[in-house]
């Protein structure tokens, strides 16, 4: 089986202990230079008292060529336990493009 191998940076809320125990089908590794991609999360709180996230996927060695980026808002009455899973799915669907492509790439040189 295949796991992709993700380095993860985040400066904000979203919760790295929380998505690496929850998230476990990708292999995390504490250089970047070693990952397939490197996932960046920012939040930055917005004028109303809620929270601006952005989510960057960037591709490395042979996903150089796929980049991903999701933005959105969270109000301010969002707790953090929600505001950790709509992190965690948003990174969890934006990370199987990569892990669909390697697999219909490491299929196609059966």
């Amino acid at each position: 089986m295949f796991f992709l191998v993700v380095f993860y940076q985040e400066r904000g809320s979203c919760d790295f202990d929380y998505f690496r125990t929850n998230f476990t089908i990708v292999n995390y590794v504490n250089d970047n230079k070693d990952a397939d991609v490197h996932i960046l999360v920012t939040s930055l709180p917005t004028g109303s008292g809620g929270s601006a996230y952005s989510i960057i996927l960037l591709g490395q060695g042979r996903y150089k060529y796929m980049i991903d980026t999701v933005i959105f808002n969270m109000s301010q009455d969002i707790t953090a336990e929600v505001a950790r899973i709509v992190c965690m799915s948003i990174q969890t669907i934006r990370s199987l493009q990569f892990t669909i492509k390697c697999t219909i790439t490491f299929s196609g040189m059966i």
